[in-house]
C-alpha cells in the first residue's frame, strides 16, 4: 500500500490541495506548453467527432454512411457508439476511477472533521 500511495503522491497531494482551497500551477515549459494545447485540441476533436457520430446514428444514418460523412473507419464509428458518454481528456482517463474513489475518501473525512494537511503527504 506504501507503494502505490508513494508512486501516486504528486495526484495525491494535488487532490489534497484542491479540497483545501489551495491550487499549486507549476512552472511549464514551452514545450510542455505546446505538447499540452496539442493534447487539448486533438482530446477537442475526438469529442467533436464522437457527437457528430452519435447525432448522425439518432437521424438514422446507417454506421456505414456515418463513417464516410465523419472521415473515420466503420471501426471507429462502432466504438465510439459503444459509448454515449464523449470521451474523457487523457489526463482525466488515466487516473479517472481511482481518484474520483480517492476525492470523495477525502471528503467525506474533511466533513467528518478530520484533520489533513497537504504537506504530509
Amino acid at each position: 500500500m506504501e507503494k502505490f500511495f508513494g508512486h501516486h503522491k504528486r495526484l495525491l497531494k494535488k487532490t489534497a490541495q484542491q479540497l483545501g482551497g489551495k491550487t499549486s500551477a507549476p512552472a511549464k515549459t514551452p514545450a510542455a506548453k505546446a505538447t499540452e494545447q496539442e493534447r487539448k485540441r486533438h482530446h477537442t476533436e475526438r469529442v467533436a467527432r464522437h457527437k457528430k457520430i452519435w447525432e448522425l446514428f439518432r437521424a438514422g444514418y446507417s454506421k456505414e454512411d456515418i463513417a464516410r460523412i465523419v472521415g473515420v473507419s466503420s471501426h471507429s464509428v462502432y466504438r465510439a457508439l459503444e459509448q454515449e458518454r464523449p470521451p474523457l481528456s487523457p489526463s482525466l482517463a488515466q487516473h479517472s476511477s481511482w481518484s474520483r474513489s480517492l476525492r470523495t475518501l477525502l471528503e467525506q473525512e474533511v466533513e467528518r472533521g478530520v484533520p489533513y494537511s497537504s504537506s504530509a503527504l
